[in-house]
């Protein structure tokens, strides 16, 4: 997934190219390189809209000036935090605000 998501930047068809890999985190690859998070440990409660709330965050992060690199934390741990909310609720901040501290560092791809 890595090298396509490596091969749609280097042809010019996104500047940032994001792929959610469920409970085991994320992938970020643009201009500068890639990176890899795994996602923090939770027990899930529910699995409906991690994926949007990791897109949803990212998105937030990059609009705010943070580097890719935060901005992909960001979206892994309130991906995460959307997991252990009950019910159709979606990510609360104060999750957020707590899983972000237990995203592993990952690796550069």
């Amino acid at each position: 997934l890595a090298d396509a998501a490596s091969a749609d930047v280097a042809d010019g068809q996104a500047e940032l190219v994001a792929v959610t890999l469920g409970r085991e985190g994320a992938i970020l690859v643009g201009r500068e390189g890639g990176h890899f998070l795994p996602g923090p440990s939770v027990e899930t409660r529910s699995p409906g809209g991690r994926g949007a709330t990791f897109l949803a965050a990212l998105l937030h992060g990059l609009a705010k000036g943070k580097n890719p690199r935060e901005a992909l934390r960001l979206g892994v741990a309130a991906g995460a935090a959307a997991a252990v909310t009950q019910g159709s609720d979606l990510a609360h901040l104060r999750d957020i605000d707590t899983l972000i501290e237990r995203v592993p560092a990952g690796e550069p791809l």
